[in-house]
């Protein structure tokens, strides 16, 4: 297996984040993103008719690498919450969304909310799923430079 670069962490991290599956030759490191069916309409599909070729032609070489389910994605939202200070009222109010209804949601509505701390969510979940996806890879034994 071809050692894995940061950058290639960072460009599959970015994929999933954008709702995609994502897919790393064993040999040559090559990736292929392809909108999952769940976010996306199926009309896509077209336009990645040749990497789906590819894959199918090829599944061998292909790992495909998981992407972080619904809890995971919460426990994200906990995590973020979690790091903020105690004194600060959002992480009172996040605290609180997250134990309520439509945890995603209003978690959402919050941040977007947040002025200062919409960008600290993002770049931390950023940080997050770059770890999901170096998770990943060492599940596999996949080695990163």
């Amino acid at each position: 297996m071809i050692p894995i670069t940061q950058e290639l962490i960072k460009e599959i991290a970015d994929n999933m984040l954008t709702g995609c599956r994502c897919y790393v030759h064993i040999e040559t490191g090559q990736l292929i993103a392809i909108p999952d069916d769940d976010v996306y309409e199926s009309d896509l599909k077209e336009l990645f008719a040749d990497d789906l070729k590819e894959l199918k032609k090829n599944k061998k070489f292909y790992k495909e690498l998981d992407k972080p389910e619904s809890r995971d994605s919460f426990e994200f939202m906990v995590n973020f919450t979690e790091q903020l200070s105690d004194d600060n009222p959002l992480k009172h109010r996040l605290a609180l969304v997250l134990e309520m209804k439509s945890p995603f949601s209003n978690f959402n509505h919050q941040i977007d909310n947040s002025g200062e701390y919409r960008q600290q969510w993002f770049t931390f979940k950023d940080e997050a799923f770059k770890q999901w996806v170096i998770d990943q890879f060492n599940r596999l034994n996949w080695p990163i430079q």
